[in-house]
């Protein structure tokens, strides 16, 4: 006869992965095999790890390798997406993500792949600003540059690190 305790499934915690910045903060979620439960459900794979150390160190991996690789994994998803019209494989495109992230991904088909992939993306390399002043300046820059563009003036959407000075002096000197 199980005990009480056993027969309840322990819930999974609400933890957000961008904010653990050190083996600290993750000690302060809670006991380990929640707190590594969580994060092998919410990743979407399982991470081998003994310690909190050693935990940390993986995610911290996991988020450098997504990052730095977010174009290439891109690619790989929409060749997954595309998976009809590819002349590669299942298993080459999986072992090509794997070997990118630097992670053994294990996938039955396409759309879980392609799951386990965006999914990375999302947590890891969300380009999403939380910032509601920066989305609004990163939005008005870019609508400037398309409609100088479309007056045949070229303007970078890249915010300038020109001093006012300078850009008075250069016009100055064109007169």
């Amino acid at each position: 006869m199980k005990k009480e305790s056993e027969s309840r499934e322990n819930p999974l915690i609400d933890i957000d992965i961008k904010k653990i910045k050190d083996p600290e903060s993750l000690k302060t979620i809670g006991a380990f095999s929640s707190v590594k439960k969580t994060i092998n459900a919410e990743i979407g794979f399982k991470i081998k790890a003994r310690s909190w150390t050693s935990l940390f160190e993986k995610l911290w991996q996991l988020n450098r390798s997504v990052e730095s690789n977010r174009e290439k994994l891109k690619a790989l998803i929409s060749c997954a997406q595309n998976n009809a019209k590819s002349p590669r494989r299942f298993s080459d495109i999986k072992n090509d993500v794997s070997d990118v992230l630097g992670f053994r991904i294990i996938a039955r088909g396409w759309s879980e792949l392609k799951w386990k992939v965006s999914n990375l993306l999302k947590i890891f390399a969300s380009e999403c600003l939380t910032n509601k002043y920066e989305i609004y300046e990163r939005i008005k820059r870019s609508n400037f540059a398309a409609s100088s563009k479309l007056e045949g003036i070229e303007v970078s959407c890249e915010p300038s690190s020109k001093k006012m000075s300078d850009v008075i002096n250069k016009y100055k000197s064109r007169s």
